[in-house]
C-alpha cells in the first residue's frame, strides 16, 4: 500500500490526499574502470510495480542529474561512452541516489547518497619542470614541478634517494595534492636524487621525472659560542680587551671565528648593534686606542666572535632564553604571529633584545 499525505486547502474541513511512494531501501555504489556498478535493497513494503529513478551528482550536495528511470531491476551499471556520455570519467568522484516510484506513479524517498570514484591502469602523464633547491644550511630540500595535465589525480608521489640516482637508497617517500615537497633533516655534503610521478586513484604512477641534488658542505655549521671570560685592563689613557680565543660553534664542533666583533657603551644592558661597534679584529686581543680613558666615566665593553658564513655569536651573559609560546590568528590573506617578549639570558640574567627572526616554512 502507498503512504498519504494530508494537505488541508483554505476550509479546515476540506482535506486533499496525496499520494506518496514507498521510502526506499539502502544504495551501494562501487568504482570500476570508466564505470559505477550500483545497487540497492528493494523499497521497504513496495507494492508490485514500483520502479525505480537513478540520479547522480559531482557533489554530495547536488545539483543532480537523471540517468535512469523505470527501473525494476536492484542494479544499474553507469558506464562511459564517449563522446555522447562521457561519464563517469576514472578520477572523478561521484554520488548516487535511487528514488522509488509507485505503480500509481508517486516518487517516494529519496535513498541514501553513496559515493564512488572510478579509475582504470591508464597510466597517467608524468609532471614536469622538476626543480629542487638546497635549504639554509645544506641541511633540506626544497621541490618544485609543473603539475600534470592528467585530470583527477589522487597527486604526486615524491622519493628521495642518497646517491647520485634513483638506484641509491630510499630514504623517503612523501605524498603532495600540490606542486611541491620539503624535505628537511638532510645530511650536509651529501648528494640526493628526487623523483616525482603523478598518481591516479588506482595507484597507477606516472614515469618518474629525476632531477640530482648535492648538498654543500657549509663552511660553518652553527653559530660561535659565546667569549666567556672578556678581560678589561687599563694602559695609560686606554684600555686594552682580552679574552681566550673561540675554538667551537654551539653544538661543540670545531670552528675558527673569522674576526670579533667588538663593541662598546656608557650604560652595561645596551643593543650590540652597528652604532656601537669599534674596530673589529680577528685575534683575541684588542686596544680601545681611539678612545681616551680619564677615569671619569664608566665604559662598557661586548665581544662577539663572528664565523666566515656570518654567523655572529652571542653578546654579554649568555644566548637569550628561547619564544616558548607562538600564536597565529588568521587576518583574511594574511597571518599575525605573536608571542610572549624573552626578557632573560639563559643565565638567568636580564639581557636586551634587539630583534626577533621569524622563519616560515611551507609543507606538503
Amino acid at each position: 500500500s502507498e503512504l498519504l499525505n494530508t494537505v488541508l486547502l483554505g476550509d479546515p474541513t476540506v482535506q486533499l490526499v496525496v499520494p506518496f511512494g514507498p521510502p526506499s531501501g539502502t544504495l551501494r555504489a562501487v568504482g570500476g574502470n570508466a564505470r559505477v556498478d550500483v545497487d540497492w535493497d528493494a523499497a521497504i513494503g513496495a507494492p508490485a510495480g514500483t520502479t525505480y529513478n537513478l540520479w547522480r551528482s559531482t557533489s554530495v550536495d547536488g545539483p543532480w542529474t537523471r540517468i535512469a528511470s523505470g527501473l525494476t531491476a536492484l542494479t544499474h551499471v553507469d558506464i562511459a561512452a564517449p563522446p555522447t556520455t562521457p561519464d563517469p570519467q576514472n578520477g572523478q568522484r561521484y554520488w548516487y541516489s535511487v528514488e522509488p516510484v509507485s505503480s500509481a506513479g508517486w516518487p517516494g524517498r529519496w535513498s541514501n547518497r553513496a559515493d564512488a570514484r572510478p579509475c582504470g591502469p591508464d597510466v597517467p602523464a608524468p609532471p614536469s619542470n622538476l626543480a629542487a633547491s638546497a635549504g639554509p644550511y645544506a641541511s633540506a630540500i626544497t621541490v618544485t614541478w609543473t603539475l600534470s595535465p592528467t585530470s583527477f589525480l589522487q597527486g604526486y608521489r615524491v622519493r628521495l634517494y642518497r646517491g647520485t640516482s634513483a638506484s641509491g637508497t630510499l630514504e623517503r617517500t612523501a605524498q603532495s595534492t600540490g606542486s611541491f615537497a620539503v624535505f628537511s633533516g638532510l645530511v650536509p655534503c651529501a648528494t640526493y636524487t628526487v623523483t616525482v610521478s603523478a598518481l591516479t586513484w588506482c595507484d597507477v604512477e606516472s614515469q618518474p621525472i629525476e632531477r640530482l641534488v648535492p648538498l654543500s658542505c657549509p663552511a660553518v655549521l652553527g653559530m660561535p659560542e659565546w667569549i666567556r671570560d672578556l678581560r678589561v685592563r687599563r694602559a695609560g689613557t686606554d684600555l686594552v680587551l682580552d679574552w681566550s680565543p673561540v675554538t667551537s660553534n654551539v653544538r661543540g664542533e670545531a670552528l675558527t671565528p673569522a674576526l670579533y666583533r667588538v663593541y662598546r657603551a656608557d650604560q652595561p644592558d645596551f643593543f650590540a648593534d652597528a652604532s656601537r661597534e669599534i674596530p673589529s679584529v680577528t685575534l683575541p686581543g684588542t686596544s680601545d686606542a681611539g678612545r681616551v680613558f680619564t677615569g671619569a666615566s664608566l665604559e662598557f665593553y661586548s665581544v662577539a666572535a663572528e664565523s666566515s658564513a656570518g654567523e655572529r655569536g652571542a653578546v654579554g651573559h649568555d644566548y637569550p632564553q628561547g619564544v616558548r609560546q607562538i600564536t597565529k590568528t588568521d587576518q583574511g590573506a594574511d597571518w599575525e604571529v605573536a608571542w610572549p617578549l624573552v626578557r632573560y639570558d639563559m643565565d638567568g640574567f636580564i639581557t636586551p633584545i634587539a630583534s626577533y627572526l621569524v622563519y616560515v616554512r611551507p609543507t606538503a
